[in-house]
């Protein structure tokens, strides 16, 4: 049961609907009806569970036995989910981000009494939507409202709006290139080392697709006063290190797993304990993804490679001199390790056959195209690197904001006119 709809639409529909609310009545309770309206249109059986799980939540927030029962409940529906549900009605909205979402808060409240926390604002976090549909996890701290009811700061509403198109962006002009070349190579067959040459490909493809979804949704969230966490570095595609690459990569989802796995359960323990829990936690990230072997494998091997770093105490920062033939290591590793995530074991064999590639015949004018935006969209990754977007974009002048945003809207208007997104080149991530 539910309206189809992509999910572009209905984050559209859910902050228009918003905005409406926020007029009527307070903020808090703004956003539980707005998710309550939208959830029962759209993700109808999920939302059920999620508000049920919500409610209940709240109701034993201070009840120490029942909580921890609860907690134990909400894991083993979480396996249950990944195992069997993941392709049911339940799927069409993402249950994983809500259970972590739910659990961080009840794990966080045996620590800290939650008396005095409004539980309408508690309810309101658990129900957020968008958040809930693309991430990133949140804890109370995390998610502020700034605006007074019914009001909006015009400061918000550039700052996100800018985030939101720049997201738009990099989602389909950036990604696009690199899509295409990939589902090319992809279908003509390669063999030998350049295979390498595909796993990079979709490597930063699933990097531009994932982090410009947390982009939309958090610019959105900015221009209606929601202020949510980054989830991405800038740049982490060039990361010298394992350690700086999960440094930057869903950091939400991996302090989640520091803080309620391997702190929570092993900060008192030595050391080296520690450094060797890493494997088991970069495990059950890979569960978390999946219940298959390309994801089980692929947190496998991010543990031991981070687990050897920690053991062999490599130098970071790393000394500038060595930083590229750091940077060329990491992108080979995340070329290998994303091959692996294709769920094509053939395809990764393939390695060890002899070299052999068809290269794509685009026009002069696609190579050109691509080749400026993609040059100029890290040459804006770098300026803002580990500061953020909003915060490298509001401290720049007026007539940069202008140009920069001309720019943006330009590009996406020449995008969508020129080329046809309805291509199955970009519908081939949703696969994965």
């Amino acid at each position: 049961m539910g309206i189809e709809l992509s999910f572009w639409t209905i984050l559209f529909i859910y902050f228009l609907v918003l905005i409406i609310f926020r007029k009527i009545t307070n903020d808090w309770m703004a956003v539980i009806l707005t998710s309550i309206v939208i959830g029962a249109c759209f993700y109808f059986y999920s939302f059920i569970f999620i508000f049920t799980s919500s409610i209940l939540c709240v109701l034993l927030l201070n009840s120490k036995k029942l909580k921890s029962i609860y907690i134990v409940v909400l894991l083993l529906f979480f396996i249950f989910y990944k195992s069997i549900l993941v392709h049911s009605n339940f799927h069409n909205l993402s249950l994983s981000y809500f259970l972590f979402n739910i659990i961080g808060l009840l794990v966080d409240s045996s620590k800290v009494k939650y008396k005095k926390i409004n539980s309408v604002q508690v309810l309101a976090r658990l129900l957020f939507l968008p958040a809930l549909i693309q991430g990133p996890i949140l804890k109370i701290k995390e998610f502020n409202l700034k605006s007074k009811k019914g009001s909006f700061y015009l400061e918000d509403i550039n700052n996100g709006g800018v985030l939101f198109l720049w997201g738009l962006y990099k989602y389909y002009v950036v990604s696009y290139f690199f899509n295409s070349i990939f589902y090319s190579f992809y279908e003509s067959g390669v063999s030998g080392l350049y295979v390498l040459l595909l796993g990079f490909l979709f490597f930063i493809d699933v990097y531009l697709k994932f982090s410009s979804s947390i982009d939309m949704v958090i610019g959105l969230s900015r221009c209606v006063g929601i202020h949510l966490p980054l989830n991405f570095h800038g740049r982490v595609y060039f990361s010298n290190t394992r350690i700086k690459f999960w440094s930057g990569w869903n950091l939400t989802l991996n302090n989640w797993f520091k803080n309620y796995f391997l702190l929570y359960f092993f900060e008192s323990k030595r050391q080296s304990t520690i450094k060797l829990m890493v494997i088991p936690t970069c495990f059950l990230i890979g569960l978390w993804h999946g219940f298959s072997n390309n994801f089980i494998l692929w947190g496998l091997l991010n543990g031991i490679l981070i687990f050897i770093e920690l053991k062999i105490k490599i130098r970071y920062p790393v000394k500038k001199k060595y930083n590229l033939l750091f940077v060329i290591n990491q992108l080979v590793l995340n070329s290998f390790l994303f091959l692996i995530l294709l769920n094509d074991f053939d395809l990764v064999l393939s390695i060890l056959d002899s070299n052999q590639i068809s290269v794509p015949s685009f026009h002069f004018n696609f190579y050109l195209f691509f080749g400026v935006n993609i040059l100029l969209a890290d040459i804006v990754e770098k300026s803002f690197s580990n500061k953020g977007f909003i915060s490298f974009f509001s401290k720049k002048t007026s007539w940069f904001k202008y140009i920069f945003t001309l720019f943006l809207i330009s590009q996406l208007l020449i995008f969508f006119f020129r080329f046809n997104i309805t291509n199955t080149a970009i519908t081939f991530y949703d696969k994965f």
